[in-house]
């Protein structure tokens, strides 16, 4: 889908859900099929085209990827008022900072959560894509009937595709530095899946060791 695709024509904006560093979520209906959606948009203050660049490359790389542990692509767009804007399927649930802080998961459920993230990290990582923030905030739980926790990976905002020129100044961090690979803090061009993997490393070590 274009980017300048008019997002309202589609999807009507219900209210705003919560705020990150580069933009606003909001819950929406999407129209056509009358689900509920997640809208991301960028918020109006940063029109560096830099940060432009990256929204719009998160729509791009999420369009690519059909895998249960990755949330789901929408559309991609841009607002009433020309700001990019990408869609994506609503999730009922905590993510795993929240999680944790609420109620500690238990080893069983932590060791799940961990292969989970492994699955949805393969499946970028096989479309040639580096995450670059695995984070207990990016790892989204949705409950199942029968008790048990579904997992999500969001939020690739700083995500990069192998093939891709990097947006980043070399030299610069780009990511959390609690969870970076050393050569991710470092401001080295050249990240690779490896990254991801640290930062699941220390996920699970900090899931099993928290008190």
């Amino acid at each position: 889908m274009s980017d300048d695709f008019p997002i309202e024509t589609r999807f009507t904006l219900e209210g705003r859900i919560g705020r990150g560093g580069s933009g606003d979520v909001f819950r929406a209906v999407d129209r056509e099929t009358g689900a509920t959606v997640a809208v991301k948009r960028l918020a109006p203050v940063h029109t560096d085209p830099l940060l432009v660049d990256r929204f719009r490359r998160e729509a791009r790389l999420l369009a690519q990827i059909d895998d249960p542990h990755v949330v789901r692509y929408v559309a991609h767009g841009l607002d009433a008022s020309g700001r990019p804007s990408v869609v994506v399927e609503w999730l009922d649930g905590e993510d795993v900072s929240r999680r944790q802080k609420r109620q500690r998961l238990s080893i069983a459920e932590v060791l799940d959560v961990a292969r989970q993230t492994a699955l949805g990290l393969h499946a970028l990582h096989r479309a040639g894509i580096v995450h670059r923030d695995v984070k207990p905030a990016n790892l989204f739980l949705v409950p199942r009937e029968d008790g048990t926790l579904h997992l999500k990976l969001i939020d690739l905002g700083i995500a990069r595709a192998a093939s891709e020129i990097t947006l980043t100044t070399m030299g610069n961090m780009v990511g959390t530095p609690f969870y970076m690979a050393p050569e991710q803090a470092r401001g080295e061009e050249r990240v690779t899946s490896r990254a991801d993997v640290f930062a699941l490393g220390v996920i699970l070590y900090e899931m099993l060791t928290e008190v």
